[in-house]
């Protein structure tokens, strides 16, 4: 069977691949454990993140040292994307991810979806669902 040359459509200058390509980039990131690198690649300066309905942490410097502090107290991350949804017209990609990390001695799950916002190339707003953190042991 013959494959045929993927579609390309430019959406605010933006041609729909490299969109594709950078929301995958992103997650390789993650998913390699480098959530803070993504963050710098991907992350606009004045991206909001929030956490289910808490309080938004606003701006990139203030979430990538959030993160930083997050990633200092845990061992063995790890990251796997189970779903993703990708709306390239409206620039809004659904993930849903299982991360693992070691904390204390204990380890524990998250499962996750999170809604991003992009614009320009870069994420503009993220929300994270999810309802707890689970403690395997």
């Amino acid at each position: 069977m013959a494959v045929s040359a993927p579609v390309i459509f430019l959406i605010n200058n933006i041609s729909t691949m490299d969109f594709v390509q950078q929301v995958h980039h992103l997650y390789n990131l993650l998913e390699a454990g480098n959530p803070v690198e993504a963050m710098e690649l991907y992350y606009h300066e004045e991206v909001a993140m929030q956490e289910n309905e808490e309080k938004p942490r606003m701006g990139k410097a203030f979430c990538i040292q959030y993160e930083k502090g997050l990633m200092a107290q845990v061992e063995d991350f790890q990251a796997r994307v189970l779903a993703q949804a990708i709306n390239v017209e409206e620039e809004i990609v659904f993930t849903e991810m299982e991360i693992g990390f070691t904390r204390n001695a204990q380890r524990h799950l998250i499962r996750e979806v999170s809604r991003q916002k992009w614009q320009d190339g870069q994420v503009i707003s993220e929300k994270f669902y999810y309802k707890e953190v689970e403690v395997l042991g």
